[in-house]
């Protein structure tokens, strides 16, 4: 039911802005989309289990001042097993019945996440908090313009690539 919602939300979206529309196209809109949904759960999933730790870490007064850090890589590990299972089962739908190439598929998940999901995302989260004096509850959500389009196509064309 989904799938036929973004499946008719991208051909009238084609149709007002007077774009040629093949089946391809269809077919790579309706997985981005698809991808973005999956990727706002799991947004959530990582944001709600970083403010747990947080503020958990916070109250207990451990980790210091890079309790943000320690929060932010806890929270990323948990959005990783929740990312890995949707992407797989519904964004990209590889049938893998090969267990070693499904988990050949986490792997190249797990690495191309740890790119923007730990490094990049990391890197950012320092120079908002400690650089420009961003809120540390809302830095994370600034990271998402740059890391989102590039994990799409780290999954796309790598991760999940037959």
């Amino acid at each position: 039911m989904i799938d036929n919602i973004l499946k008719g939300i991208i051909i009238c979206l084609y149709r007002i802005f007077h774009q040629p529309l093949t089946e391809n196209k269809i077919k790579i809109t309706l997985q981005f989309l698809k991808f973005c949904l999956v990727g706002f759960s799991n947004i959530v999933v990582s944001y709600v289990f970083y403010l747990i730790f947080f503020f958990l870490f916070g109250t207990l007064g451990i980790y210091g001042k890079s309790n943000y850090l320690t929060a932010q890589i806890l929270g990323f590990v948990i959005s990783i097993f929740w990312s890995f299972y949707w992407n797989h089962k519904y964004v990209f739908a590889v049938d893998r019945k090969d267990n070693i190439a499904l988990l050949l598929s986490f792997f190249k998940m797990l690495f191309s996440y740890s790119i923007t999901g730990i490094a990049l995302n990391s890197a950012l989260l320092i120079l908002w908090i400690d650089f420009f004096k961003i809120s540390a509850v809302i830095a994370p959500l600034i990271n998402l313009v740059f890391c989102v389009p590039v994990n799409f196509l780290l999954n796309k064309y790598w991760a999940f690539s037959e």
